[in-house]
């Protein structure tokens, strides 16, 4: 199989997490190159070779020097999963090749050199071979490819040079070679066990925080609308109760005319009506503060700002609520409603809050369509007397 489809096989997580680690280890992968190099450079220059034979692994380290600095800059975190495919199937290519041709380039020089000068050489081609084959552990075919890559000229320099004790010496490096192999191996399968094993509790954790959210979600919203339900709201309320900063206060709404809609055009015009008054009081509040429904066809604001601010948010809510809802498209429906309104004193509790604009809602319905009241002394009166008659039955 080809060097450029190991990449394109991996999943995501997998492939992600091979990336980090691959992008940690070439740096020092190109270092374990320039550190093998430069030796045998020097063995060229002080043992007769000359700076023509120098030139070769000199422009080799020039090369790994450029490779090395492209994968320092490399910005992990910001790349996508295609990218890295890319980087990778590149350095399945890439990695073989500077294996061969540092191997060749080396050996090459050191040819010339005395025996002794040629056994340092050999050496230090087969331990970098070696190393570098271990720092592309992440990607095992990439290193299997490193190894075969790099061992076949120090094999056929064994061969070449006759010498019955360095052919042994070719076969131990063919040994080695599959050792090598062996234990990237191993140590690949055990790290993608890991990686996969890790991806895996992630994606369930993720999926029980969303089910857990979701599980929120759905207690503390309308099913229909979307918005805060009564729970929700009153959680708010009561936790806004006890900030002592701003000024706020709250808004019952209870529509009027909509019991009809249900009655003539059935519950799924109603649903749509509920829906889009919905839409737009959520609009209407976005940084003024909090709508909810509170069931049926009643909806409740928790309003930021002092009384005046209050009532002129109440009649927006009114005003929007008043526009036509178009139920098709030659269809459309109006509805109004009554707004009471209770302002906060620093004192009320969120229960109490609630009481004072019920009164006052409770007062505007029998005053007819379309009133919007703020609570007051009267209102207060009349919420002790619907609370006494409650208490009586």
């Amino acid at each position: 199989m080809s060097q450029t489809t190991e990449a394109t096989e991996l999943p995501g997580a997998l492939l992600r997490e091979r990336y980090r680690l691959l992008a940690r280890q070439i740096p020092t992968l190109y270092l374990i190159v320039v550190v093998c190099t430069l030796p045998v450079i020097g063995l060229i220059l002080t043992r007769g070779g000359g700076v023509s034979m120098a030139a070769a692994p000199a422009v080799m380290v020039a090369i790994v020097v450029a490779r090395m600095i492209h994968w320092r800059r490399a910005r992990v975190d910001a790349m996508s999963v295609e990218t890295m495919r890319r980087e990778m199937a590149r350095t399945g290519v890439i990695g073989p090749a500077i294996g061969f041709v540092h191997a060749s380039v080396c050996i090459a020089g050191g040819l010339s050199l005395d025996i002794d000068a040629k056994a340092i050489t050999l050496v230090t081609v087969w331990m970098c071979t070696i190393a570098c084959s271990f720092c592309l552990s992440t990607l095992p075919r990439t290193a299997y490819a490193v190894v075969f890559a790099s061992g076949a000229p120090l094999c056929a320099t064994f061969l070449y040079m006759g010498d019955p004790l360095l052919m042994l010496a070719g076969g131990l490096v063919v040994a080695l070679a599959c050792l090598v192999i062996f234990v990237i191996k191993q140590h690949h399968d055990a790290l993608a066990e890991n990686i996969l094993t890790r991806a895996l509790a992630e994606q369930r954790h993720e999926l029980a925080s969303r089910r857990t959210e979701e599980v929120v979600r759905l207690a503390n919203s309308d099913d229909l609308t979307r918005l805060p339900n009564r729970r929700s709201f009153m959680t708010a309320l009561a936790e806004r109760a006890q900030r002592p900063s701003g000024r706020f206060a709250v808004a019952l709404l209870d529509l009027d005319g909509f019991k009809p809609i249900n009655d003539v055009y059935g519950h799924g015009a109603g649903d749509a009506v509920l829906i889009e008054i919905g839409r737009r009081l959520e609009a209407l509040m976005a940084g003024r503060g909090l709508a909810a429904r509170f069931g049926g066809d009643e909806f409740c604001l928790l309003i930021e700002g002092d009384e005046d601010q209050a009532l002129a948010v109440a009649r927006l809510a009114r005003a929007a609520i008043g526009e036509p809802c178009a139920l098709s498209a030659d269809v459309a429906v109006r509805v109004d409603c009554c707004v009471g309104v209770a302002a906060h004193d620093g004192r009320t509790s969120g229960a109490d809050l609630m009481e004072r604009a019920d009164a006052t809602l409770y007062w505007c319905k029998n005053g007819g369509r379309g009133a919007v009241a703020l609570h007051s002394a009267l209102h207060h009166d009349l919420t002790a007397r619907r609370a006494g008659s409650s208490r009586a039955a």
